[in-house]
């Protein structure tokens, strides 16, 4: 019978209702302030331990982002020039309008052309003109000693049909500068890679910054 009844009189856990979400955000405000204070506390005891490792983590995610930023702004002038990428065809003086309009109109029909446009010999001249501001000079030349251009536009790489335009009868001379296009698309992607190297090596140096002053301030 003691026995029963000491069992009986021994005390029962008791659950704890959970605390409601206002207890909640109280004790998280309370727990951001504790932080805030404690911190700034920290930092007035060592001001200059603080902004010195502030300033190497800033430097630290600021050069990955201003290389970043400047590569950007180079692959959109990479862009604006890739987008000048056409092929100046000048035909031979002996070329009339009427074959200069055949043969624009058969480099239309191919599939590996964007756009042809034909720039006459007046128009250069007139352009030529305006442009070196010789005109009276150009005006004593009496005959136009200019060809007519076809400003060719290609869908993808122009080198092939650049290669091809040089042995045409109709083409006297071929400008199309594609190899320093292809310089500068690989230099832009050495920066890339660059950017991602760093960024990842610097963004270690970062956790690694803030780790150890954690620890060390627990330390302390």
């Amino acid at each position: 019978m003691s026995a029963r009844a000491e069992t009986r009189a021994a005390p029962t856990a008791t659950r704890v209702a959970p605390a409601g979400i206002g207890a909640r955000l109280r004790a998280w405000r309370e727990q951001h302030m504790f932080s805030l204070v404690s911190s700034l506390g920290r930092f007035f005891q060592r001001p200059f331990a603080t902004l010195l490792t502030v300033g190497v983590m800033a430097m630290a995610i600021a050069l990955p982002l201003g290389l970043g930023v400047g590569l950007g702004n180079l692959q959109r002038l990479s862009g604006s020039l890739q987008a000048s990428r056409e092929i100046g065809l000048f035909l031979r003086v002996d070329i009339d309008a009427a074959q200069a309009e055949r043969f624009a109109t058969e480099l239309r029909a191919r599939r590996d052309v964007a756009a042809v446009e034909i720039r006459t010999p007046a128009e250069g001249l007139a352009e030529f003109r305006k442009l070196s501001g010789l005109g009276e000079a150009a005006a004593m030349l009496g005959d136009n000693p200019l060809p007519t251009v076809l400003r060719v536009t290609p869908l993808a790489d122009g080198a092939a049909l650049a290669q091809q335009m040089r042995v045409r009868p109709e083409v006297e001379l071929v400008q199309h500068d594609e190899g320093w296009r292809r310089r500068l698309d690989a230099w832009l992607g050495f920066g890339e890679n660059l950017v991602l190297v760093l960024a990842g090596v610097l963004g270690l140096g970062v956790l690694l910054v803030v780790g150890n002053t954690i620890r060390l301030d627990i330390g302390n």
